[in-house]
Order: structure tokens, then C-alpha cells, then sequence
């Protein structure tokens, strides 16, 4: 297959196209979906605005993944979604999409998380316990403070990493003489007044503070808990599974993400000082760990030059084809990006084709 020309615009164009706005190839038959994926072997496809929006599918994603699976292209499923672990998501593509998707065709925030970590002395050991106290064995590694759901947890487990949830890790209480209390708290049962947050005893093992997404565990108190590990924990480190601010649902409102929680996260670790950059690893699509690390062990024979993303999000999809060098990068209209924002991008954020859904790739 010949080469293509890599996505990425040069220095000296960028700056100058940032703010054109140009028309957008769409992709709207047979004929074009053809055209647009010659000498494409490879797609990548994200799965939140692209194969469903919450729990309704879109319509025709099954059938266009089937026929390009069936026309011999190779497909990989990458999410910046923490949700679920790569177990998870096979399972789960598998039964909505009606084929057989295997668990090594799935490359997730999670997973990609926790090779992360394992890069960086973590883990490596018999799978630790994802819940807890991190007794035992724990106690000799290092700790990573997690916010997420179970795939993200089951990830850490594999990896043997050591992973202390935010609603069951218990904390040494400040008692008093007119109100003692037992000798730990959960933290989740802590009414986080400035006296009790002043007597937190930190755990000193906790190298990482982990943030994915979980509306369930989010909460004051573990935003509380991490900024002070960040702030007070000599070479703790914070990693992100992605900086996804929202996603879109069927109705049009938008889901705060995990980019909102590590926005607070940030806020209460590190605001009002000169910090204006943000500290955190990316594990996720945009950042520079998965597409330069983690990818290419990902994906035996991975070549940029024929491989295309399928994404709904300029910011994230796109700008991961657009940095990787891809062939094509091409935007769904189903998700969060509309045509308008596509056609105003800066160059790295600018797909090479619009969508107005997956169904129009369909052979």
C-alpha cells in the first residue's frame, strides 16, 4: 500500500489555518466509504458517539462494522471510557454488535492506565486485591488511591497493583475527649469539616492518585483525600484515563465526564499557586502514552500510514489520528463534535472526513 502523507500540520501552516474554516469531504455512500478507506487496513474505532449514545445504539453500526470486518480490514476498538475493563468491552461489543470480538482487539483507558503504572515500578507481582485496606502483601508495594468502576479496578488487579477505593478506604479518625470515635472511618462516612481534614493521617505507601470516571464514588471527602496526596506525598503522581470533559447521551445533554472530576481534582491539589498546565498522565486517546507506548504493543504490525480512527470528538479522537500520522481520521456526526466545530479546527484537530454516522461506511 503506498504511504500517506502523516496528519500532522507543519509549524509553520499551523498557526496560520487555526481559525479558516474549511469544507469537510463527507462520507455519504457506497462509493465514498470505498474511496475514503483505499489503502486502509486497519480501523480504530471508538465506541460512546460512535457504536451507541448511553444505552441506544446506532442504528447500522453493527452491520458497517461487519462489512468492513468481512472486506478483510482489521478492526480495534479503543476507548477512552475507564468503565470497563478489555474483558468487559468484548464481552459487551460482542453481544450488541452480534460477532465475535476478542479481548485483544480492545484497547481501553483502563488497561491503558495500568500499563501505564506498570512502566513505572507498579505492580508486577500475584494480582493484588482491588478492595480494602491493601493489608497483607500491600503493604510492601506501591498503592495507587483509584477513583473509577469496575474495569478499572479489575485492570489494576491484573496488573498486581495494589488499589485502594475511595469509598471503603478507612482512615485514622480524629477522636476527642467529648467525641470519640472508633479508631478508623470510612471515608466515604466523613463530614470533612476543616478540623477533621486538618487530622488525616495519610498513607505513605500511596505513590499514584488514579482519577477515571464513577459518579458513584466521586465525592468532597476523596477530593480531599487525593489533593492532599498530591500536595503532601513526596513523588505521588497523578494519572488520568482520559481528559473526556463530556459525552454526549440520546437527548442532546451532555454527561460530565472524567475531565471534570480531574479539573477539581487539579483545583483543590494545586489551585491558587503559579500552576497553570495540568500535571496529570494522560493513559488515554490525546495523550502521549497510548498512541506512543502502548499502541504499537497493542496492535502486532501497527502501520499509521493505513490506519484510520473513527471518532465523535475533535479533541480526542481526531487529534489522536492527527498526532499518531493515520491516513484518515473521520468524524461521526453521532456523538459530540458537530460539522461547524470540525470545519473550524486548528489543523490537529481536523478530520479528514465527516460521517454523518458509522452506517455510511458500511461496503
Amino acid at each position: 500500500m503506498a504511504a500517506a502523507t502523516p496528519l500532522r500540520p507543519s509549524s509553520a501552516t499551523a498557526t496560520a489555518a487555526t481559525h479558516t474554516a474549511t469544507t469537510i469531504p463527507t462520507i455519504s455512500t457506497p462509493t465514498d466509504a470505498l474511496d475514503a478507506l483505499a489503502n486502509v487496513d486497519t480501523l480504530l474505532v471508538d465506541q460512546d458517539g460512535v457504536l451507541w449514545r448511553g444505552n441506544e445504539d446506532v442504528p447500522g453500526a453493527a452491520a458497517a462494522l461487519a462489512s468492513l470486518q468481512l472486506s478483510g480490514r482489521r478492526l480495534v476498538f479503543v476507548t477512552n471510557n475507564s468503565t470497563l475493563s478489555r474483558r468487559g468491552y468484548a464481552s459487551k461489543l460482542s453481544k450488541r454488535l452480534g460477532f465475535e470480538v476478542k479481548a485483544d482487539q480492545v484497547v481501553c483507558s483502563a488497561w491503558s492506565a495500568a500499563e501505564y503504572l506498570r512502566s513505572r515500578g507498579f505492580g508486577g507481582g500475584e494480582p493484588a486485591s482491588s478492595g480494602g485496606n491493601g493489608n497483607g502483601s500491600a503493604k510492601r508495594a506501591k498503592k495507587v488511591l483509584a477513583l473509577g468502576e469496575a474495569g478499572l479496578f479489575e485492570e489494576l488487579d491484573l496488573a498486581g497493583i495494589p488499589a485502594l477505593r475511595g469509598p471503603v478506604l478507612e482512615i485514622p479518625a480524629a477522636s476527642t475527649p467529648t467525641a470519640p470515635l472508633p479508631p478508623h472511618l470510612p471515608l466515604a462516612s466523613l463530614d470533612c469539616s476543616s478540623g477533621d481534614i486538618a487530622a488525616w493521617e495519610l498513607d505513605p505507601s500511596i505513590s499514584a492518585v488514579v482519577v477515571g470516571w464513577s459518579a458513584r464514588q466521586f465525592s468532597y471527602s476523596w477530593i480531599a483525600y487525593a489533593a492532599a496526596c498530591l500536595r503532601e506525598i513526596p513523588g505521588c503522581e497523578l494519572v488520568v484515563t482520559n481528559r473526556d470533559a463530556a459525552d454526549a447521551l440520546p437527548s442532546g445533554r451532555l454527561l460530565p465526564g472524567t475531565g471534570a472530576i480531574l479539573a477539581a481534582v487539579e483545583a483543590a491539589a494545586w489551585g491558587g499557586s503559579s500552576h497553570t498546565k495540568s500535571r496529570a498522565v494522560d493513559a488515554g486517546k490525546g495523550g502521549e502514552w497510548l498512541l506512543r507506548d502502548l499502541l504499537p504493543r497493542a496492535v502486532p504490525r501497527f502501520d499509521p500510514s493505513t490506519a484510520a480512527m473513527i471518532g465523535d470528538r475533535l479533541d480526542t479522537d481526531v487529534a489522536f489520528a492527527v498526532q499518531g500520522g493515520f491516513r484518515a481520521a473521520f468524524l461521526t456526526l453521532t456523538g459530540v463534535a458537530t460539522r461547524e466545530q470540525a470545519e473550524s479546527a486548528a489543523p490537529e484537530r481536523k478530520p479528514t472526513h465527516i460521517l454523518p454516522s458509522i452506517a455510511n461506511l458500511t461496503l
